[in-house]
Formats: structure tokens, sequence, C-alpha cells
């Protein structure tokens, strides 16, 4: 008997390897085995039977993990949606949610396998169906949301499986709500196993984990939840490039199982599903939102663009005098945002690929992208100039300055310290900060000239995380005259504002969009043999890597069906798809 096997490797091209069963063995579909391929071993998963007749030799499983499959039919549809949606291969699938163990095979773990006889009654995981699907959208603080889903747990035997893109600013306290709630530790190999070991044979009731904890060996699975649905981070940044919102509902689908979203405020996705109806909405008791107040930056000139504008400092001043401490967000860390030459005007990027190079306190130049550190150049590439300035300060050159103004005063980089009375700390610092009296953005705006399609519900999202947590909101601005200000004081008029805006100018939620990238040969064949009819921007180079080419493709109902099924025809290694992304 033959069968067809999910290799858990990178493999673009193929779904599945034919492998043909030992004499007396017999499998089940979601079984882990080991195979022979090319000069090495690796581990796979049992698909589905394959009763055609072949011309040519197979190669044999050699080996089985265990009797119990490790994928329960459900989650083996959910992988073939996954990489159909998402345009990928089964394989890659499987290769970024399964514990990372399993990319390997080792000789000892051939050893300790064994081939099942025809004695063995090999069991079927199966999913705790609920008789009626509930979809629910909690909007509070994260202490409600988490008191809401003990509710919700407290009220089932069965499991239930709670994901958030970043487990590890959840503080303790708050997960202390849930009793003997398990976490899915992913933060080595071998505590990936461990934990992924224990879920496999001790069924926990209550499991935490993240973008890895969809494939989770789970028998009854009745309710999930998505916590943090409006996280930066809630699009997986490897292939498949999978949207947790999306994939989580197909999850639930395939399940029968109840699904609950939570966040301090919807994003827009999931503001959309709650106008269709698709979601029921549910307000838990939250903190008045501060009222905002826009600062023009009054000492702004061309070069010195990076200091704190008077009444910045005034308002420090007076929090410092009252005893009271002043939170300070920076949207930047490191000492600068760039460098420029005055007389160009020609800001300073990085050779590799075109980013502008941040001043870090070492005074060594830094790109994000590359990960590389450069000495300052003595002169400007462009014009030869000498006279280079820094411009726009990060976390630390804020916190230089005020050390200059202030030297008496203790200052905080990321606001743990108790003591301080000025914290400057950036975005993901928000959830370490208590509630304070007096917080001041400085200048967000440099936020808004970013080309993704999203930067404006990004900033609003960091906005009204701030106004949960002060009395006083302070945003110091360049520009401020700019309409954004004004919309953002009622965030649900921001959201309508912006689905208009989305709906408008044909991008997503409202309609999709497909980002092709590879190299220039390969991207410009995709390019060809698309319909002309089609909305197609590019070919062009990326804008993290000028030798990586892309094309971005904006579709409807109409077309995105038929623009799918030209691009899944395209089998090649050096092309990357990527569906609904929000970073271009």
């Amino acid at each position: 008997m033959n069968w067809e096997i999910i290799p858990i490797q990178k493999l673009t091209h193929f779904d599945t390897l034919t492998y043909k069963a030992p004499q007396n063995a017999e499998f089940n579909i979601g079984q882990l085995v080991y195979v022979p391929l090319r000069n090495t071993l690796i581990a796979g998963l049992i698909y589905k039977q394959n009763d055609r007749v072949l011309n040519y030799k197979l190669r044999e499983i050699v080996g089985l993990f265990d009797i119990k499959p490790i994928l329960n039919p459900s989650q083996i549809d959910f992988c073939k949606w996954l990489a159909d949606y998402y345009l990928s291969s089964l394989s890659e699938v499987t290769y970024q949610l399964l514990p990372t163990k399993f990319r390997k095979v080792r000789k000892k773990d051939i050893t300790n396998s064994f081939l099942p006889n025809t004695d063995y009654q090999l069991p079927i995981i199966k999913s705790g169906a609920v008789s009626k699907k509930n979809y629910q959208y909690f909007q509070g603080s994260m202490r409600n949301r988490f008191i809401e889903y003990r509710k919700i747990t407290s009220s089932t035997k069965n499991q239930t499986l709670i994901i958030t893109p970043d487990v590890n600013i959840i503080p303790k306290q708050i997960l202390k709500i849930l009793p003997n709630i398990f976490v899915y530790d992913t933060k080595t190999a071998k505590l990936e196993f461990e934990s992924w070991q224990k879920i496999y044979k001790e069924q926990p009731k209550i499991i935490l984990g993240s973008h890895k904890s969809l494939l989770l060996p789970m028998n009854k699975l009745q309710n999930i939840v998505l916590d943090q649905e409006n996280h930066p981070q809630i699009q997986y940044d490897q292939k498949p490039y999978y949207d947790l919102r999306e994939t989580i509902k197909n999850l639930a689908q395939k399940y029968n199982s109840n699904l609950y979203f939570g966040s301090n405020f919807p994003s827009l996705n999931t503001y959309k599903d709650i106008r269709l109806s698709q979601f029921k909405y549910k307000k838990l008791n939250s903190n008045k939102l501060a009222q905002i107040t826009i600062l023009p930056n009054d000492k702004y000139t061309q070069f010195e663009k990076q200091n704190l504008s008077y009444q910045s400092e005034n308002i420090i001043n007076k929090s410092l005098i009252s005893n009271n401490p002043v939170v300070l967000l920076i949207l930047k860390k490191g000492f600068a945002q760039a460098m420029i030459c005055k007389n160009c005007m020609t800001i300073i990027n990085c050779e590799k690929c075109t980013i502008n190079l941040r001043l870090k306190e070492s005074q060594k130049l830094y790109c994000a992208n590359c990960n590389i550190n450069t000495s300052i150049p003595n002169k400007c590439n462009t014009c030869k100039n000498t006279d280079l300035k820094i411009i726009g300060l990060g976390q630390l050159g804020i916190k230089d300055y005020l050390k200059q103004k202030l030297p008496n005063s203790q200052i905080s980089i990321s606001g743990e310290k108790n003591t301080y009375n000025i914290a400057i700390i950036t975005p993901k610092n928000l959830s370490q900060i208590g509630k304070v009296k007096d917080l001041i953005i400085i200048n967000p705006e440099s936020m808004l000239s970013n080309t993704n399609y999203n930067t404006k519900e990004k900033l609003h999202q960091i906005i009204y995380s701030t106004r949960m947590i002060c009395d006083n909101l302070f945003i110091q601005t360049q520009i401020p005259e700019n309409k954004y200000w004004k919309l953002i004081q009622n965030p649900n008029t921001f959201l309508k504002q912006e689905l208009a805006d989305r709906d408008k100018y044909n991008l997503p939620p409202i309609n999709n969009m497909i980002i092709v990238q590879g190299t220039n040969s390969e991207i410009m064949k995709i390019y060809r043999k698309l319909d002309a009819k089609i909305s197609v921007f590019g070919p062009a180079p990326t804008l993290s890597n000028s030798k990586v080419y892309q094309i971005i493709i904006k579709t409807n109902k109409d077309n995105y069906l038929e623009t799918k099924s030209i691009l899944k025809k395209i089998k090649s290694s050096k092309i990357r798809y990527k569906i609904n992304v929000t970073d271009l």
C-alpha cells in the first residue's frame, strides 16, 4: 500500500511525496512518520492513500513517531486551506507550525520508533464540536478581557486555546486570572518540544500560545480566543505570511468551535466583521479615555526639529514640580533617526538596502534591516560637503537632551523602574507603564509618511492605547493643522472614515492585495502572464533590498480567484507570495 506524505521541510514545489508502507504495517491520517529523502531522513505526516499505479520504484517508510496521530482530520483540512489561501505548499505550512524538532531527524528517533501491526486499533483525534457557534468580540482592558475568558472556560469541560501575537507582553498578574493555564513555550527548540509533548500527552484544559499554536494536538477544542487582535505582529513574518485573524476564523470553522476576539480597540478588519454582523460586540468596563491636546512644535527649524517644544518642556517642568511622573513616547529607538547633509539635503542610507541609517549612542550608524554597524562618514557622498547634521532624535537622543536640560531628573528608558520621574518609552513598552497623569507623544507625524496603507490605523492604535493609561495626552507635532489629529479624537469616526477610504482605493480589508517578490526575471515572467485588466503596480525593487523585485496586485471580488489561479500554476523557490500584508 502506498501513502502520500507531507514532508516537514521547506519544499515549495511539493505538497506531498509518495512512499510505500512496509509489509503488514497500517497507518492513519495525521500520524508522524520517518521517511528517506535523498541521502537523509526526514519527518512527515500521513496525508492519504495513493491507489494509483506507479511506473517507478518507491522508497519505504522507515519509522513511526507514535501510534496516535499528532494532527486530526480537521487540522489536516486547515493546513490544506492555509496553503491554498496563502499560495504556499502543505510542506511549508507544516514546517512553520509544527515543533522545530521535527525538522531534523536523528538516528535515535528512528531506533525508538516502531511500525504498527494490523492488530493495532489506531485512534482518531476528534474535535469537541459545539451545537451552536458563538463569534464574539470583547473590547476593553486586558484584565477585563481575561475575566471574560475565565467565564468562558469555567462554563465547559472541554479545551480552550488562547492565541496572542506576543505572549511575553502579558503580565503574570493577568495570567493568574485563569487558573491552571498552560503556556506553550517556544523560546527554544527544546522548551517548545517539551511543551508540545505535555499538550500531546496530558491535554491541558486552557492553553496560551502564539503563532505556532495553530496545530497543537488538542483532542476536545471547544473555544478559540484571539487576544490582542489589533497587535502589529498579527501577521506572521515568514512564509506562508498568514494573518492570524483570517486563519483562526477558518480554524474555528474546521473545529466547529466558539470563536472570541479581544483587544482594547478593534482593528479595521474586525470592525468590518462587526458591521457585517459576523461578530457580536461587547464593550467591557474600561477607563475613561484621555482628551488629546495638540502641541505645535514651536522650536521647529529645518535642522532642529529634534528638540522638544517649549510647551512640552513646560509640561515636563510642571510635572516635576508637582512630583508627578511624566511619560514621553518616541516612535524610534536609538540616538537619532537619520543623518543628513546640510548642503544637498541627502540622507545617509545603507549601501546594501538603501534604508536610512540610524545613529546609535555609540556614535555608529546602524541599519535595522541588514543589522550592521558602520562609522559616520567624514563627508557627503553626493556633494562631498563635510557639514552633516542629525535629524529626528530617537529615544536615547531625547534622554541625552533632557539630561543636559534637567541634570537632577531621574530618567528611565523603558519605564520599568518605579523611581523615575521621566520615562522615555517606545510603543513596545506601553504595557509596562501603569496609570500616569501626563503623557506626551513626540512628533508622531513621521509615521504618517510611511508608504504602508495601514499606517494611519497603526498610529491610531498607539494613540488609543496611550489614552487608556493617562489623564492628559499631549501630541507634539510639526504639522498641527493635519486633519488626522481632529479625526482621531473620536475613535469610531476614525474607523468609519478609514474603512470608507480603503473601499475607495480598493485596499484590504475591503478587497484583496497580493504582493509577489522574487528575482527580476521571475517577476517579469509573472507580470507578462497577468491579465491586462488586473491592476498591477511595478515591477520595482523592494525598499528593504534593491536586488529583490516585486509587483503589487490589487484585486476585487470579480478577478481575485482568477488571479490566484494564475499564480498557483507558477512554481518557483525564488518567488514569495504575500496576501494582504501591511508592510510593502
